[in-house]
């Protein structure tokens, strides 16, 4: 019945837009516009142990994203955005925010609601473009991409060579609790992300771009404890898990970023650091990761602290003898966890992810990633490493 009644919703918007109203100029207001995506994976992992009997394979499918929004304007700089998920037969908020843009004096974009908190590159950049199939370890020291509270961000400073975002959320997460919270004294989040181009030349279509970020998290009123956990390159595979040795108060993360785009070449790297504040004391963990790769027959394109949609120089069309765009991609990374393990495990994990993308057009693409992995907890000291392939069948509009 919720699923029902939100999809209804979704439709009544798009259907007010229909009857908007001029506002002295050729614009209507409400306006709306209706897009989506939808992303069909397929895994199949394997892990051999010491002990044949534990080892571990499995097969399966997912639809990992099910995407419908309807956004647009109420009247000139006020704008919403409705987003839901509906992945694994759930209703998940994602982006449901009004939006203030060019503020007066200060320029930027307030925003209040539910939106996307941006604390590094990989989760600046939409899930549309990411290279791989999941992103980078790393992002699983900020507990959820999305979170309601307020935000504000401009990306104009400099000349557009320079952005800034700031957000004040609630504990956020896709569950109820963060949605619906009668306790926000004790559940905050504050993020920071400065970015920047330190170069720029549009004639080669190059550049470079680094950031940095800084972010506090309470996740409970009072101390509790607290585990970290993380896939490295999958979705539908096991957690590993690292426990915080005590109950946590708080946890506060910083972060470095660089990217660089030379025609049709790209690369990024980052790396975090996650201090978690305990009754017993301070544990760090850290993770860092670096992804290079090459467009054929088109190219990256970066915008706003963020990739952004590939730019191809022809479609799929076998007709016309043009067969769309081809993106080769790696990525190296670990995380290390040590502080968290009492034992013969080593605390880091480390993965390799190789990809292969085919670009049909600008809004569908086939991905395989190859990804191999070995983890560092103590439920899997006596593991081999984890081989994984994984396939995806993505389109948006």
């Amino acid at each position: 019945m919720k699923k029902n009644t939100t999809f209804t919703a979704i439709l009544v918007v798009y259907a007010l837009a229909l009857h908007g109203q001029k506002s002295g100029t050729d614009e209507m207001f409400p306006s709306a516009a209706i897009h989506g995506r939808i992303m069909y994976d397929y895994e199949f992992l394997s892990q051999n142990f010491r002990d044949p009997a534990d080892d571990y394979k499995l097969s399966g499918a997912e639809f990992r994203r099910v995407r419908l929004d309807a956004s647009g304007k109420l009247y000139k700089h006020l704008a919403y955005k409705v987003d839901f998920d509906f992945a694994g037969s759930l209703i998940k908020y994602r982006n449901v925010y009004l939006r203030w843009k060019k503020l007066p004096l200060i320029g930027g974009d307030l925003t209040m609601g539910s939106f996307g908190v941006v604390s590094s590159l990989e989760m600046a950049t939409s899930s549309k473009y990411i290279a791989l199939m999941e992103r980078d370890m790393l992002t699983r020291f900020q507990d959820s991409r999305y979170a309601p509270g307020f935000g504000y961000k401009n990306y104009d400073l400099l000349n557009e060579r320079a952005g800034i975002f700031l957000a004040y959320t609630q504990n956020g997460t896709s569950s109820e609790s963060a949605f619906f919270n009668d306790a926000l004294k004790g559940r905050k989040t504050f993020t920071a992300r400065l970015t920047g181009l330190v170069f720029r030349d549009k004639t080669r279509h190059a550049l470079v771009h680094l950031g940095t970020s800084y972010q506090y998290a309470k996740r409970t009123a009072d101390p509790a404890p607290f585990k970290l956990k993380f896939r490295p390159g999958y979705h539908l595979g096991y957690k590993i898990k690292a426990k915080v040795p005590a109950d946590l108060k708080y946890q506060k993360t910083t972060g470095l970023e660089v990217a660089a785009i030379w025609g049709p070449f790209f690369s990024q790297a980052e790396y975090k650091a996650a201090h978690f504040y305990t009754k017993d004391g301070d544990y760090s963990a850290t993770g860092q990761y670096i992804t290079a790769g090459v467009v054929f027959n088109g190219r990256r394109s970066f915008k706003n602290g963020a990739f952004k949609r590939i730019k191809m120089k022809s479609n799929f069309d076998p007709g016309e003898g043009t067969w769309g765009a081809l993106e080769l991609v790696v990525r190296y990374s670990v995380l290390n966890y040590a502080a968290f393990i009492d034992g013969p495990a080593t605390g880091k994990t480390h993965a390799l992810a190789a990809g292969i993308n085919w670009y049909l057009n600008d809004h569908t693409r086939l991905m395989y990633n190859l990804i191999r992995a070995v983890p560092g907890d103590d439920d899997h000291i006596e593991a081999d490493a984890l081989n994984g392939h994984l396939l995806r069948v993505q389109v948006d509009f």
